[in-house]
């Protein structure tokens, strides 16, 4: 992942694709130091904090959650956690993650499964007209 560091070195974001003024430090998915950064994420007190609670809930999150994708899960954690990003990154974020998470499915969601989506996704203020 790329990854942008504070004056003091510390890691402060990641992201799978390069973001504008961040430089081009990657590291592997593996490296203990980019590990440690995404354990501690702290999720902001903020509409997209309730909006991990109420997808957490539901079974297109359940089988996003256990995907054996692990960049696009990642990303799909990163897209909550990362507070300094505005919300159309974070949710361009999201959209790309589960559109990875979807490409790799056995089956693909049900009708239900992606209108219960659409629903959490309009009832904490955010656009599901992307949810096809």
């Amino acid at each position: 992942m790329y990854v942008k560091r504070n004056a003091q070195g510390k890691i402060v974001g990641a992201a799978e694709e390069k973001q504008g003024g961040w430089g081009d430090e990657w590291l592997a998915d593996d490296s203990n130091e980019l590990l440690a950064y995404l354990q501690g994420i702290k999720f902001p007190k903020d509409k997209w904090s309730k909006l991990d609670k109420d997808m957490a809930n539901t079974e297109l999150f359940a089988i996003a959650y256990s995907s054996d994708n692990d960049r696009a899960r990642d990303l799909m954690f990163y897209a909550f956690a990362n507070s300094e990003a505005d919300d159309d990154r974070r949710m361009a974020d999201l959209q790309f993650a589960i559109s990875q998470i979807r490409a790799t499915l056995p089956v693909d969601y049900t009708p239900a499964q992606l209108q219960q989506f659409r629903d959490v996704l309009t009832d904490n203020g955010f656009d599901s007209d992307w949810v096809i």
